[in-house]
C-alpha cells in the first residue's frame, strides 16, 4: 500500500510552526493522525502504548533534505499554510529520510568540469593570439 506524504508541523517554544516534517513513514503518520484527530482518550492511550517506541523517544534525530518554504510556488505555499495559522514566514520543510541524489551530483560535477575546460581553452587561445606578434608589411 502506497502511503501519501504527510506534513506534520514542528512547533517552536512560542507555538509558531517553524518547520514541517514531510514523511511517508507509516508509524509516524499513524501516530500524528491519532493524536490530532482522536477524541476517545482510551483509544489514544492504546495507540500510544502500541507506538511507545516512536512517541516517547528521549533523543529524536530527524534526517532528510531541507527545503525552504520561501522557494515554493504560491499554490504550494497556500496549501501548506492551511496546515497551521501559526506557520512562520521563513518556515522550512524537512523531507524525512531523503538523501541527495548522487547521480545528479555527478552530472553537476561533470558540467562544472566541462565549463572549466572550455574557459581554460578560451583563455589559452586568447593568450596565444595576444602573444603572437603580427606580421608587419614594410
Amino acid at each position: 500500500m502506497a502511503w501519501l506524504k504527510k506534513y506534520m508541523p514542528l512547533y517552536s517554544e512560542n507555538e509558531t510552526v517553524i518547520a514541517l516534517l514531510a514523511t511517508k513513514n507509516k508509524d509516524l503518520v499513524n501516530l500524528y493522525n491519532i493524536i490530532t484527530t482522536q477524541e476517545d482518550e482510551e483509544k489514544v492511550l492504546e495507540f500510544l502504548e502500541k507506538y511507545e517506541h516512536i512517541a516517547f523517544q528521549e533523543d529524536i534525530k530527524l534526517t532528510g533534505l531541507v527545503r525552504f518554504g520561501i522557494e515554493l510556488d504560491s499554490d504550494e505555499q497556500r496549501d501548506l499554510r492551511q496546515i497551521s495559522d501559526n506557520l512562520a514566514e521563513d518556515f522550512i520543510i524537512i523531507d524525512h529520510n531523503t538523501e541527495p541524489s548522487t547521480s545528479f551530483s555527478f552530472v553537476m560535477i561533470g558540467f562544472g568540469l566541462l565549463l572549466l575546460w572550455i574557459a581554460v581553452r578560451k583563455f589559452r587561445k586568447k593568450a596565444h593570439v595576444e602573444a603572437t606578434p603580427e606580421a608587419s608589411i614594410t
